[in-house]
């Protein structure tokens, strides 16, 4: 199959595919079969170096992929508020902040500032915080090549935490259009822990990137809804990981990932990224 990956997107110049090729043995210790795909992370490094479809570039826009869900699910009930968005650093300075936010931009993956205390807001910082953000192409960190063409752009959004600390992220492995696994990450600004699931919430001996939570809470009250959520927002879709906030009264869209973790994330034991892997069958359009 043809490389049709931006030479540009990889560090120093460096050609991707050479990058991508060298960062997967880094990180996961063997050459990959390109040509034979059986691991999940195998996967992953081939819609890296070779999947262009525009839905991707939709799906990490953080703004725009608003609309697909409405979309999708016919309502507007499970995307968070969003205050106001900004075009550029400045414009933060002539806005009211409440008092609880999130401050994020639209192009790329951990750019936000969360504040979660009704505390004085240092504008200046955020500002200089921002600039940082919309200078960069977030594209270019590690060849994500879905978000090389997103407008950036900077919005301010609800904070979804309490004085205890921000919800649980539940993340969808969906292949298909059907929920095979759940991801569970716990305190992810403290002592980051995740725990894996089957679709039914048994918990898999299993460890993916960060260390598992012994104590992790049970079953998400709506967890059936949540599926069902993360199984419209997927179909048609050969993967894509659909993340939800479970909040008791109410259910919220987080993001749809194209490439958890970039694909440098490994499973204890390893099989697990072949159990991973057998559920994606790549769309013909690829």
């Amino acid at each position: 199959m043809q490389d049709i990956g931006h030479k540009t997107l990889a560090p120093e110049g460096i050609p991707l595919r050479e990058y991508l090729l060298a960062r997967f043995i880094y990180f996961h210790g063997y050459r990959p079969h390109l040509s034979a795909l059986v691991t999940f992370n195998e996967m992953i490094l081939h819609r890296l170096l070779f999947d262009r479809r525009p839905l991707l570039t939709m799906f990490a826009d953080k703004i725009a992929v608003r609309e697909y869900v409405r979309q999708k699910l016919r309502s507007t009930r499970h995307l968070t508020k969003i205050y106001r968005i900004f075009d550029k650093p400045d414009d933060l300075y002539a806005f009211e902040f409440p008092p609880r936010f999130v401050l994020k931009a639209n192009h790329g993956s951990g750019w936000n500032y969360i504040h979660a205390q009704a505390t004085h807001v240092n504008v200046t910082r955020l500002a200089r915080l921002s600039r940082r953000w919309l200078e960069s192409n977030y594209a270019y960190k590690g060849g994500e090549w879905a978000y090389l063409d997103v407008q950036p752009k900077l919005f301010c959004e609800e904070y979804l935490g309490t004085d205890q600390g921000c919800p649980i992220d539940y993340k969808f492995f969906c292949f298909a259009g059907k929920v095979r696994f759940i991801q569970a990450d716990f305190d992810r600004h403290t002592a980051h822990t995740r725990n894996m699931y089957d679709c039914d919430w048994n918990l898999l001996d299993v460890q993916y990137h960060y260390p598992r939570k012994p104590d992790a809470a049970g079953r998400p009250g709506n967890l059936s809804e949540m599926k069902s959520i993360a199984e419209q927002l997927s179909d048609g879709m050969d993967f894509v990981r659909v993340d939800l906030y479970d909040l008791g009264d109410r259910i919220v869209f987080g993001e749809l990932s194209n490439y958890p973790e970039a694909g440098g994330a490994r499973f204890y034991p390893a099989e697990w990224d072949w159990t991973f892997g057998c559920y994606w069958h790549l769309a013909t359009s690829q």
